[in-house]
């Protein structure tokens, strides 16, 4: 009888360690994944970058070849074509080498481009609600049949 009840207990513990052991497995992967549902990734930039990539390389939007910009295309209709997303706006200009703006174009509501006004401040300090960023590139542009460098500036305003 001795023996039964010794292996009752032992087998009573060992369940209960088990059950310790598994317990504390579930509410760590519950927390870790309360964690990453309730985690808030940042776009923005890559969202920038996007954008900026098939601005620039896409035949669709202002490329006549990759990394060359045709000045014609560089209109506001065509880069609303080009990309669409209704949170988020932009305003591209073209500047000469010497960082001079040869044309510009924007995708913007009324509110964005009163956001994005002629420099950035008003869009900084909403940063709450918005986010900003400009970004510059080196490019090549066509104009008057000659092929010049210059940048490609993107302003992009994002609601959040």
């Amino acid at each position: 009888m001795k023996n039964k009840k010794g292996s009752i207990l032992i087998d009573s513990l060992t369940w209960i360690w088990k059950i310790i052991v598994v317990a504390m497995v579930v509410v760590y992967l519950i927390i870790v994944l309360v964690y990453f549902k309730n985690e808030n990734f940042d776009t923005h930039e890559q969202e920038v970058y996007l954008l900026s990539k098939s601005l620039r390389y896409s035949e669709d939007c202002l490329a006549l070849e990759p990394d060359l910009i045709d000045l014609d295309k560089l209109t506001s209709e065509r880069l609303s074509s080009c990309y669409s997303d209704k949170s988020l706006g932009f305003r591209v200009t073209l500047l000469s080498f010497d960082r001079t703006p040869l044309k510009t174009a924007e995708v913007l509501s009324i509110t964005q481009k009163t956001y994005l006004g002629e420099d950035l401040g008003v869009c900084q300090s909403l940063k709450r609600t918005h986010k900003c960023s400009v970004r510059t590139d080196l490019i090549k542009y066509k104009t008057d049949n000659a092929i010049k460098q210059g940048f490609l500036q993107l302003e992009v305003i994002q609601s959040v």
